[in-house]
């Protein structure tokens, strides 16, 4: 198998002639050190040097498309020829800046499930992996903290990971795998489709959190106070209704005979229950359901049941079934002494 092409960082895009010389000349040591793609550490930093460069790269040309695009639209402008040719390589630039930006956000994000490495985009896999290393690092960071703190501070923080109002979070930038994306405001310049992804992730681990919220005892509720929303850890209530308490109480069938559905049915029309529902003043479809829920039956066999079309193609089977079946209704209630007709 061919081993993969080394990548050349200083030549990897256009817009690294505005990076700062100390950058390029960290780009320079990069491309001598590296070795197959993915091998070396210094791999992944040459990514976050270009990944820095196209977001202050993409911010300037933002600037510039917005100062441009309010030009041409005075009057004054609208025939300008120059300010809509620069307009539109403008235009044309940022995407190729937001293509190769995107990319490399991506190449990150390879590279750090292929070696496990925590960043706060990272997938559920790696953020359940770190995991206990994170709470560890806030439990020691913040004396008299739980881990239930722990939990809401990270629920709120991963609401709004990828805004530009997102709170600050010292623990990811400490450690020996320290978070170096965290600080470069690159997600609002990727691609829409890769947004979506990462917003994906971002659920993912927002349930796994509020599952722990909820093993702990608690469960998440949202409050509003003028613009601000608040998130409040609510104790889940132990406490059951009496009625909750007689719902969940198991019924004991061990004396009880094992009846077929049609011996079941055999047995209600013995009572005159099955006529209740035939005769009720409803739509057919409604008595269907009706049968069924007495039944605890579908409502396809349910309406089979009522049309007599719950059979065998077989006649004379079905007629040996059902005198098998009226003779095990006789001897149930005889045996238990049950008169019908008393009953009713």
């Amino acid at each position: 198998m061919s081993k993969k092409k080394k990548k050349k960082f200083i030549n990897d895009v256009s817009f690294t002639s505005l990076l700062s010389d100390n950058d390029r000349d960290y780009l320079r040591i990069i491309d001598e050190k590296t070795g197959e793609e993915g091998e070396e550490m210094e791999h992944y930093d040459g990514y976050i040097a270009l990944i820095n460069g196209a977001v202050v790269l993409s911010s300037k040309m933002e600037k510039r498309f917005y100062f441009l695009a309010d030009k041409i639209c005075q009057p004054e402008h609208i025939n300008n020829t120059s300010l809509k040719k620069e307009f539109e390589e403008l235009v044309y630039k940022n995407g190729k800046c937001t293509d190769s930006l995107t990319e490399d956000v991506i190449s990150i994000y390879e590279y750090c499930e292929k070696t496990n490495r925590f960043w706060h985009n990272s997938s559920l896999k790696v953020y359940e992996l770190y995991y206990p290393n994170l709470l560890e690092a806030y439990l020691e960071k913040f004396k008299n903290s739980e881990e239930l703190d722990f939990l809401k501070f990270e629920y709120e923080y991963y609401l709004k990971i990828n805004t530009k109002n997102r709170k600050n979070n010292t623990i990811y930038s400490s450690g020996i795998d320290r978070d170096d994306m965290l600080f470069i405001g690159y997600f609002q310049f990727l691609n829409q489709d890769e947004k979506e992804f990462f917003n994906i992730n971002t659920s993912k681990k927002l349930d796994f959190i509020s599952s722990k919220i909820l093993e702990l005892g608690y469960y998440i509720q949202f409050s509003k106070e003028k613009k601000e929303v608040y998130l409040n850890l609510i104790p889940v209530k132990n406490e059951k209704s009496d009625f909750d308490k007689l719902d969940e109480e198991v019924i004991d069938k061990s004396n009880l005979p094992s009846f077929s559905l049609l011996e079941r049915y055999a047995l209600i029309k013995r009572f005159g229950i099955n006529k209740l529902v035939t005769d009720s003043k409803t739509l057919k479809k409604e008595k269907n359901k009706l049968l069924a829920l007495i039944m605890d039956c579908s409502i396809d066999n349910a309406r089979k049941l009522l049309d007599n079309t719950y059979k065998l193609k077989d006649k004379e089977k079905n007629k040996v079934r059902e005198t098998l079946i009226e003779e095990k209704i006789d001897e149930f209630l005889f045996r238990n002494k049950i008169d019908i007709d008393s009953i009713k």
